[in-house]
């Protein structure tokens, strides 16, 4: 009729933790390069299998095979929310991490441009404004000379270009996400020959 009593600790079967961090927006509208990275903890010998899922449900990356402590980034991703699933290879439990969402610029990123000043008998001294939409904002401009690929200016927030010749030059547009624009043509016209015949029959032309 004698009895016992044993107290046994039974430690917690199921550790694996995950944490998911943003990393990287979408560059450019409708582009593919967004990003995020994740930490596993936790888990047994064997390691461990991560999925990358969005928000609904559906997978964006099927299972891969990991033993890293450490950061471990997920790349490639167009605009979304998404989160990551690991799995215990040893005990077969799962846990999810918190949502990451990508965001994307709403409109593309373009630059159009007005000719505000147009050339003169002086030379060297038209004048155009450059008027940047869509992307990141925070606007930086580059204007090239079409033909020998002189910088006339270099990546600056100044959208307001002076002392402009009479030919075609490339303008680019950069804004804060690092997007850039393909380059758009600005001819700059040039000045009008004046022809003066006069009676003796001289002829006279500027420029």
């Amino acid at each position: 009729g004698c009895t016992t009593e044993v107290t046994q600790l039974i430690t917690p079967f199921d550790n694996i933790g995950v944490i998911a961090a943003h990393t990287d927006n979408i560059t450019c509208s409708g582009s593919s390069d967004g990003a995020l990275s994740f930490t596993a903890s936790g888990f047994g010998a064997g390691g461990f299998n991560y999925e990358v899922f969005k928000s609904d449900d559906t997978i964006e990356q099927a299972a891969v095979t990991s033993s890293s402590n450490a950061s471990i980034p997920i790349t490639g991703l167009p605009v979304g929310t998404y989160y990551i699933k690991i799995t215990d290879r040893d005990t077969n439990c799962s846990e999810d991490s918190e949502h990451i969402t990508i965001q994307s610029p709403s409109t593309p990123l373009d630059v159009d441009f007005n000719i505000t000043q147009v050339l003169t008998c002086i030379g060297a001294d038209a004048q155009v404004t450059l008027k940047p939409t869509g992307g990141w904002g925070d606007y930086e401009f580059e204007l090239v000379e079409t033909i020998s690929g002189n910088v006339h200016q270099a990546f600056d927030s100044n959208n307001v270009i002076d002392n402009l010749l009479g030919i075609s030059y490339q303008v680019r547009v950069r804004d804060s996400g690092g997007c850039i624009t393909l380059a758009k043509e600005i001819i700059i016209p040039p000045i009008d020959p004046i022809v003066i015949d006069d009676a003796a029959g001289i002829t006279t032309t500027n420029p």
